[in-house]
């Protein structure tokens, strides 16, 4: 009888996928990682929707066919634009690099999902969790609609209404209206040197909400792990000396990072929440394929073993199916 394997679309080399893959091995179960750096490259790619074993033939050894995957989890895909060694090329040639990692992106994208399509395979945050990261405001609204306490936010790049924005609150960060970049504060004087830029693109305003950062990691309906954040900086992120300590949530605080997740039937993901100074939590989002060696690595929490026990259970669930 041939092995049942858990598949991660990811990076090899990547902190996350180096570390899942091992959790995912020393728990004794199959795996492979589906490489995204090896595209734009020497290898080939062909997709025969009539034929189910091209899909193994993009992705897997000889030995491996495509029904002997029950579970596919897509941390990264690996076709980033700003990454080193694409950046020289789109100075040179923006417009063929660019629309060629798209064309790889989309491609290599809907063979991990046909996966699911031609074998037993279930894919890890499928539906409209897929695709929650880019839709920031989405997230927010919803959040709200379901009782949670969110901040005041706005995208725009018109400066009637952002400076309109300032006037409301004591104090406003800003950042991507996508993700991907870092928060940063915005005082009403530097917004007076600043406001020009607005022309070039909408940026999203949030009300800066004065308190702790909480991170909390979920995994099937349950926290997996939870720290608190003290930093320096606004987006703790990006802050290398960031007092990082692990928690246990309070009732509160456990609902709100459930409710948060299960709104977009979020299997595995982390929910980012800031805990004002009356130690109300406000959720800023959830991210479906976060970062987390760093965090478990300060904490200790478990939370690369429990995603990887519940890779296990579902790719045996299904593969047994």
């Amino acid at each position: 009888m041939s092995e049942c394997y858990c598949a991660i679309v990811g990076i090899e080399g990547k902190p996350e996928t180096e570390a899942l893959r091992a959790a995912i091995r020393e728990k004794g179960s199959e795996v492979i990682v589906i490489d995204g750096s090896q595209w734009p490259g020497e290898a080939t790619l062909g997709i025969d929707l009539t034929n189910d074993d091209s899909l193994a033939d993009i992705f897997f050894p000889d030995h491996i066919s495509a029904t002997d995957v029950g579970v596919v989890y897509v941390d990264s895909t690996g076709f980033e634009p700003t990454s080193e060694e694409n950046v020289e090329v789109l100075e040179e040639n923006f417009y063929s690099r660019w629309m060629q990692l798209r064309e790889y992106s989309a491609a290599v994208q809907n063979a991990a999902y046909l996966l699911t399509e031609h074998a037993n395979a279930e894919l890890i945050n499928e539906g409209e969790a897929n695709d929650i990261d880019s839709r920031k405001l989405v997230q927010l609204t919803r959040f709200d609609q379901a009782g949670l306490r969110v901040p005041d936010t706005i995208v725009a790049n018109s400066p009637e209404l952002v400076t309109e924005f300032l006037d409301e609150h004591d104090e406003v960060i800003y950042k991507p209206v996508r993700g991907g970049g870092s928060a940063k504060k915005l005082s009403k004087y530097d917004w007076n040197t600043k406001k020009e830029q607005l022309a070039y693109s909408p940026v999203q305003f949030q009300e800066y909400i004065p308190g702790d950062d909480i991170r909390a990691y979920v995994v099937d309906g349950e926290i997996a792990g939870a720290a608190r954040v003290q930093a320096s900086e606004v987006d703790f992120r990006y802050s290398s000396t960031a007092d990082i300590t692990p928690i246990t949530p309070t009732e509160e605080l456990e609902e709100v990072v459930v409710t948060a997740a299960e709104l977009f039937d979020v299997q595995f993901g982390s929910v980012d929440v800031v805990e004002d100074e009356s130690g109300e939590p406000v959720v800023l989002e959830v991210n479906t394929a976060p970062m987390f060696v760093d965090f478990v690595d300060r904490t200790g929490e478990p939370v690369v073993d429990q995603f990887a026990e519940y890779l296990i259970h579902v790719a045996q669930r299904n593969y047994g199916g």
